[in-house]
């Protein structure tokens, strides 16, 4: 039992650091140029929707990084890629 538990530790940091990514970026301003206020509340709730289980939130968490990930390539096209 005790390896069963120090098993699942393991494996929810690895599970949780991709969408702590994403909600470090909504949280600090800065995906791949600054943020305005609305891109870091979609950054926030896409990254929310990524991390409760269900394909449509899947979905619109992608969605909404997408969203981001365009509008701020449009915005600076010379900003580094991720």
């Amino acid at each position: 039992m005790k390896t069963g538990w120090y098993a699942f530790s393991l494996d929810m940091r690895t599970f949780l650091l991709p969408f702590m990514f994403i909600t470090a970026a909504a949280m600090q301003g800065h995906f791949i140029t600054a943020a305005t206020w609305w891109e870091r509340e979609v950054l926030f709730v896409s990254a929310i929707c990524l991390v409760k289980p269900g394909v449509y939130t899947d979905i619109v968490g992608m969605a909404g990084m997408a969203t981001i990930y365009a509008v701020q390539r449009r915005r600076d096209p010379h900003a580094p890629m991720i």
